[in-house]
Order: C-alpha cells, then structure tokens, then sequence
C-alpha cells in the first residue's frame, strides 16, 4: 500500500489517495469468477435461473388454487421465511472455486479515499494469474515531478518450489484523483532468466520499489536496478548483481538505499552519480530473514525478521569513505574481498515473540 497525492476533479485542489495491491494464491480473477458463473454475492447462474423459474411455477399455483385456511397460510409463510433465511445463508460463500492447477493468483490494484471512510474510488483487475506483490509512489523528473503508482507484478508464480514465469512493473496514473490510468508495462525478469531469456541465478520475482533521486529503484531477485521513465517503457541505467539473498524491502535517502533481503539482513547502497552506479557500502553481521525495514536517519535504520526480532542497526563513522572511489587507485580484487566491506553495528536486539510485518 502507498499513498499518492493527486489533483482533484475541480483541478485547483488536491487530495491524498491510497493505493492498495490484493493478491490471492489458488484463486481465480474477478473475470474468471464471472465467466464461471459467479458474481459477487456468490449466486451461479444457474442457481439463478432455478429460482426465476421456481418463483413463475408459485406464482401458477397461486392462481390456480386458492388457500383453505388462514393458519396454513402462516404456517407456510414461517416455513418460507426459513427457507429464505437458508438460502441467504447458502448464498454467502466463503470463497470461489478452487483452480486444479498451481500457480494461479487472483489480484487486483484498489484505489481508495482515506477521508471518505476509505470508500473505493476505482478497481483494476490484473491479468490472469497475474499477482501484484508491491507498490510505491514515484515522481520522475521527466514527468516533471507528478506522483505515479508502480506496481510490481508476478505471473504464474508457485512457493514450493518457488518459481515464475515472468516479472513485470507496471505504472499508472491517478486521473482527477478518482481513477487509475495505465500508461504502460515493463518486463523485468522472465522465467528465472533475465530479458534476454537467458539462465540467471540472480533473477527472481519484483517484491520492493522505492523511489530513489527521481527514478525507480526495483528490487528483481537476487538484483537491485535503477529505472528511468521511457515513452513506452522502463529504460534500465545501473543495477548491482549478486546480492547474498533475494531483496525483500528497499528504502532510500539522498544517495543511498537501504537493501533487506529474506536470508542474510540488511545491506547500505550507495549510488555513484559520476560511474553511474551502485556500490556495496556496508552489509549486516548477522544473517537474518528480513520481512520489513524502517528508515531513522541516513545512517540508522530498524529492521524486523520472521523470528520475532526487531533489530537497529547504524553504519560505523567513515564507513562509506571507500565506497566510491572515484581515483581508481583501489583495486578490483580488494574491493571483491568478502573481509573488506564494512560491516553494520547492531545497536539493540527486542525479541517480540511474533513475526514482524511492519
């Protein structure tokens, strides 16, 4: 979820919209419960058609006989009453039907009002087994700073084993503050593989976006990549490769970023505008499965794991003074060395108990 603000229909105002990606493993999309049968109430069209055509052979015998009795008229009234309240009841499911095979999702993307109760302003189903995994607010400066949704996708994706078929980030537009636009779709990843279709141990699903120095920053698998808006793409600038884990979380400041990943912790980033690139400034003690990360200051950020930790870590003084070397008197094989990049202090440890979401 994020929150976008955006002009209102008058276009003198504006106000604060909130975008929320929903996804559901083993699931069909609104379309394809439709064209099953099912609406939103649960009713199948067949179930419909039952009742219309019960409801005309009552209303014959109506006409053609006529009640005998007043008590077996409230008698039969209490009874449909009953039946009604069964029928309402069997109408109300607790979910659709079941897809026969893995890897189906069932997503959409809800534009909301958080000053109207959180009514819904606008719905956009995605693709078939299609499944929106993240989302951030962006303001590219080619755009000339206007707050766009990106929204990373997955299609086709299965947990055990985990794999997918391709990735995808996909921007909108919020239209007078009430309706979402797509301008278009990029193709990040395909099938473990990166866009040349090739085998890539780094590739994997988009699962962080950030905005980062008027740019989007993408966390793909195993890889960090920095995006510019194109006219009808993404255009790719810089990535760094080879990260220990898969990027969970990404936050971002000034020129750094702020990497979380599911298996080995937290990792700073710093970006170097003269090589354009990113550099490994510094990487966590401890490996740790991080589920979510908060940004303190430029140099401290909280982190909290699926075992139930919260953790602050802060990078140590002069740490990123190597990290850019902008001489080129450093050389590669010592800047490789596992031992020669900083590492980050843990301040304090809390064990909650429970798994950290945010």
């Amino acid at each position: 979820r994020c929150l976008l603000p955006a002009k209102a229909a008058d276009g003198n105002s504006r106000k604060i919209v909130l975008a929320i990606v929903e996804s559901d493993a083993n699931d069909h999309g609104m379309e394809d419960k439709k064209a099953m049968g099912f609406d939103g109430t649960g009713k199948s069209k067949s179930s419909k058609k039952k009742e219309s055509k019960e409801g005309d052979e009552d209303a014959m015998d109506m006409d053609m006989e006529d009640s005998d009795d007043e008590e077996e008229k409230k008698d039969g009234a209490e009874d449909d009453d009953e039946e009604d309240d069964d029928d309402e009841t069997r109408r109300t499911p607790i979910r659709g039907p079941v897809p026969s095979s893995p890897g189906r999702w069932g997503s959409c993307v809800r534009l909301v009002d958080p000053a109207d109760a959180c009514e819904t302003l606008d719905c956009v189903e995605l693709n078939r087994n299609e499944a929106a995994l993240c989302c951030a607010s962006v303001r590219f400066h080619s755009r000339g700073g206007e707050s766009l949704l990106a929204v990373g996708t997955v299609t086709g994706m299965t947990m055990h084993p985990l794999k997918h078929r391709e990735s995808h980030v996909a921007l909108y537009r919020v239209v007078n503050g009430e309706r979402l636009q797509l301008l278009h779709r990029t193709r990040v990843d395909v099938g473990g593989g990166d866009d040349d279709g090739e085998d890539d141990k780094d590739a994997g699903p988009v699962l962080a976006l950030v905005h980062f120095q008027g740019r989007l920053l993408v966390g793909v698998g195993r890889t960090v990549r920095l995006y510019e808006m194109g006219k009808r793409q993404l255009l790719k600038k810089c990535e760094l490769r080879g990260l220990p884990a898969a990027v969970r979380t990404l936050r971002a400041a000034a020129d750094r970023a702020y990497v979380g990943d599911v298996a080995r912790g937290v990792q700073f980033l710093r970006y170097d505008a003269a090589g354009n690139r990113l550099v490994l400034v510094a990487k966590d003690r401890s490996p740790r499965p991080v589920t979510c990360t908060e940004l303190l200051d430029v140099n401290t950020v909280a982190c909290g794991d699926k075992f139930g930790n919260v953790s602050v870590l802060r990078l140590p003084r002069g740490a990123d003074a190597g990290a850019v070397d902008v001489t080129g008197a450093r050389a590669l094989w010592d800047s490789s060395r596992e031992d020669a990049t900083p590492r980050l202090e843990t301040l304090c440890t809390y064990h909650v108990g429970e798994v950290v979401t945010s």
